[in-house]
C-alpha cells in the first residue's frame, strides 16, 4: 500500500511514505516463512512432507476417511470428528495449524498406518514426533492475543519475539539455524524501524492520531 500517512500530535505533524511502516500480521508472516524455509533446508524437512502426504491419502478415499472418523467417534462419542489438515504455501500459520492437527490426532494417525500397508513409510519415529512438538513451541506466537497490536505495541512485541527465539536455541539446539532465521529476519525489520519518526512518537504518545492520504 503506498501513499503518505500523517501522525497528529499536538502541534506535532509527522507525514512520511505510508510503505515505510508494516503491519504485525505481515512482518509476523515473513518472519515465521523465514524460519519455515530454513526447516525446509534441513533433514527435518521430509517430517513436514510426511504430513501432507498422510493428509491426502486418507482425504482423497472415502473408505479411509470414514476409517479415520469412526475411530475418533469410538473414542468420543460426543465430539465431531477432525480433519487433518494441509498447509498452504501464502500463510505461515497454516503450516503451524497442519502440524498441530497432525499431533492431536497421533493415536488415530498411529492406527491409520496399522491398517494399511502402504502408510507405513508415513510412520514417525519418537524423534521426529519430537521434532513435531518442537515445531509448534517454535511457530506458536501468543504475543498479541486475539487482537493485532496497535503500532506502539508492535515493537516491544518483536523484541519479545526474538529474546524468546534465542532462549529456544538453549531448548532447542538442533533448531539453532532454523531459530537463526528468524531472529535475523525481524532484526533486519528492526533496524529499518529506526529511521521511521512515527515509531518514536507513538512509542512515548500511544493516542497520538495517525491519518492516511492515499
Amino acid at each position: 500500500m503506498f501513499g503518505t500517512f500523517t501522525i497528529i500530535h499536538g502541534n506535532l505533524r509527522l507525514t512520511s511514505p505510508f510503505h515505510t511502516i508494516r503491519s504485525f500480521p505481515h512482518v509476523t508472516n515473513l518472519t515465521c516463512k523465514a524460519v519455515i524455509s530454513a526447516i525446509t533446508n534441513i533433514e527435518l524437512a521430509s517430517v513436514n512432507d510426511d504430513c501432507v502426504d498422510l493428509a491426502t491419502e486418507i482425504r482423497v478415499s472415502s473408505l479411509r476417511w470414514g476409517l479415520f472418523a469412526a475411530l475418533q467417534h469410538a473414542k468420543s462419542l460426543n465430539d465431531s470428528p477432525l480433519e487433518l489438515l494441509h498447509d498452504v504455501d501464502t500463510r505461515w500459520s497454516s503450516t503451524l495449524l497442519m502440524i498441530k492437527r497432525f499431533v492431536k490426532l497421533k493415536e488415530f494417525v498411529l492406527q491409520m498406518i496399522s491398517k494399511y500397508n502402504d502408510l507405513v513409510k508415513y510412520k514417525l519415529t519418537n524423534n521426529e514426533w519430537k521434532h513435531l512438538n518442537d515445531y509448534i513451541s517454535i511457530l506458536q506466537q501468543k504475543l498479541s492475543g486475539e487482537r493485532t497490536p496497535t503500532l506502539h505495541q508492535a515493537l516491544p512485541l518483536f523484541y519479545q519475539m526474538i529474546l524468546r527465539w534465542k532462549k529456544y536455541k538453549h531448548t532447542f539446539p538442533d533448531l539453532r539455524n532454523v531459530l537463526d532465521a528468524g531472529i535475523s529476519k525481524l532484526e533486519d525489520y528492526l533496524h529499518d524501524t529506526e529511521t521511521v519518526p512515527a515509531y518514536a512518537l507513538v512509542m512515548s504518545t500511544p493516542v497520538a492520531h495517525i491519518s492516511t492520504l492515499d
